[in-house]
């Protein structure tokens, strides 16, 4: 059973889990070093595929 979607069409966002084919773009995106600096308690940098894929 595929997960619920959540649709909020005011902000043009439709929300769903993540799927496996998501980890090349949270793999860009979340090896920002200004993301790191908010979330470094927790959060790895450099952010890899690896990363991603776990």
């Amino acid at each position: 059973m595929p997960a619920p979607r959540i649709a909020l069409p005011d902000v043009g966002v439709v929300l769903r889990g993540w799927q496996p084919d998501d980890a090349p773009s949270l793999a860009a995106h979340a090896n920002d070093r200004r993301v790191w600096r908010n979330l470094c308690d927790r959060f790895p940098h450099p952010y890899t595929a690896a990363n991603a894929a776990a």
